[in-house]
């Protein structure tokens, strides 16, 4: 109680003594004609000056013109409205240049007549120069993306190519001399032609991952269009596997609508290409929005893997299973996942071994504008 009673008694002065020696912002306090009356020490610090020094002068006595006559409107302005000046940032620094401060200023009333101010400035040069190397190295990141894009282009163009005279020159080989091509010599070419159109795919898939960036322009998409559009992209293969679809309520997002067709296209073709021989395929596909978040589920009741394997499958080129038995290029399911990332989620994998495949993709339903 007494403590209390001593803190009670402790003027208005002392107080704001206290309170100006040991805040690290600077604090100070101008008269009607914008002359320093009460600073601190990081307030003089800033100025380039002493504390005593300050007292009695103005911004003009220790900023660069064009400075002191920014600050000198400013207070003018609150002089004159009775208004404050509040969170601006402003650029400072007495001696040294480039130097920032987060400012609030306010007018002293006595009665109704303006007799002054007071201003509280802190200092933000670390956060804006932080902020400044992040926008230069997120320009320098979009220019090297820029770059490696129009090298996976142009190297694509460049490789693909002499592969598909190989493979043309392979074919006319094949029917030209078919009957008297035999054993190895035939064994050769045709491998040769394997292995050169494996390469041609290869390097499709791996221009279209490096295309997939998250920078992509967003629409209504309806998840039945998307299913509509892959079923005739795979109406052959479809047809072949004898595939049962089993749906269940599609909704309709805001994303891009050609990433969503690769997704589902990859998905299900995975499903067809890893079916069991002995069982008809059945594909599930359902999803479900929940405030922002949309969750897609394609399942089947295929081949299977070891739910260890889950996070290895969508690395670039992994495979599980050897390619002889099933082809592919192994870029898939990492196209899969960059697409569900682009869409603000992830894809996850939930398997065993002759029991099937449940992936669960997780993607915002909607673009939220940055």
């Amino acid at each position: 109680m007494k403590e209390e009673l001593k803190l009670a008694s402790f003027s208005e002065s002392k107080l704001l003594k206290l309170l100006m020696e040991f805040i690290p912002d600077q604090i100070y306090f101008k008269d009607i004609r914008h002359r320093f009356i009460l600073l601190n020490k990081p307030t003089a610090d800033n100025l380039g000056t002493t504390i005593e020094n300050a007292i009695g002068k103005t911004d003009m006595d220790f900023f660069p013109e064009d400075l002191a006559r920014q600050y000198f409107e400013d207070e003018e302005q609150i002089m004159k409205t009775g208004k404050p000046i509040i969170a601006k940032i402003e650029k400072t620094g007495a001696k040294k240049q480039n130097l920032w401060n987060f400012t609030t200023k306010a007018p002293i009333f006595d009665g109704d007549r303006v007799i002054g101010l007071m201003g509280l400035n802190r200092d933000i040069t670390d956060l804006i120069r932080a902020e400044n190397n992040l926008k230069k190295v997120k320009a320098e990141l979009e220019r090297s993306n820029a770059d490696l894009e129009q090298f996976a282009y142009v190297a694509s163009h460049d490789l693909q190519a002499p592969l598909r005279k190989i493979e043309s020159f392979g074919e006319k080989l094949v029917s030209m001399c078919g009957d008297s091509i035999e054993g190895k010599s035939a064994d050769y070419l045709g491998r040769m032609i394997k292995a050169a159109n494996n390469m041609r795919e290869l390097i499709t898939g791996l221009l279209s991952l490096s295309r997939l960036n998250n920078r992509v322009e967003r629409e209504s998409v309806s998840l039945v269009e998307v299913l509509d559009t892959v079923k005739k992209y795979l109406e052959i293969p479809i047809k072949q596997s004898g595939v049962k679809f089993d749906i269940k309520n599609l909704e309709t997002i805001e994303g891009n609508k050609l990433q969503m067709v690769q997704l589902f296209q990859n998905l299900i073709d995975n499903s067809i290409k890893f079916r069991k021989q002995d069982e008809p395929l059945v594909i599930g596909i359902s999803s479900e929005i929940t405030g922002n978040k949309c969750r897609i589920i394609i399942e089947d009741n295929g081949i299977g893997f070891k739910q260890e394997e889950s996070e290895n499958i969508f690395l670039i080129f992994k495979r599980i299973y050897p390619s002889e038995t099933y082809p592919g290029t192994g870029l898939g399911l990492s196209i899969c996942r960059k697409i569900a990332q682009n869409h603000g989620g992830d894809i996850t994998a939930q398997s065993r071994e002759g029991k099937g495949t449940r992936f669960i993709i997780n993607i915002k339903a909607a673009h939220e504008q940055e």
